[in-house]
């Protein structure tokens, strides 16, 4: 599992690269301000929920899919996520975009 800056920065650049190779559902590729909003969003947003040392503020810090959803259920659980999410605007699809990833064969090779 990264547990470094520079480790997690890789991870995000990796899931830049594969949400450029995506097509939303009209065939279109992701616009590069949305793939940064999204990366963002997964790098930063769970420190409003004021998790302290529960969670990874930064959720490239998971590098497998049993981890993710340790800390997604813990971040859903939050008292005040239903607040925070209102205001993440698109968090499910970022969740989403996040759990493909960790199936997808780059997540794994960057590891292996």
């Amino acid at each position: 599992m990264p547990n470094d800056k520079e480790q997690m920065e890789e991870q995000c650049n990796k899931f830049r690269d594969w949400m450029s190779a995506q097509k939303k559902s009209n065939g279109e590729p992701y616009s590069s301000n949305t793939i940064n909003n999204y990366a963002g969003a997964l790098k930063s947003e769970t420190a409003k929920l004021g998790l302290n040392d529960t969670v990874s503020e930064d959720l490239f810090f998971y590098t497998t899919l049993g981890e993710f959803e340790k800390a997604y259920s813990t971040i859903c659980d939050s008292h005040n996520f239903k607040n925070v999410d209102a205001g993440w605007g698109m968090a499910l699809i970022q969740v989403a975009c996040f759990i493909t990833f960790v199936f997808s064969k780059n997540w794994r090779s960057l590891w292996d």
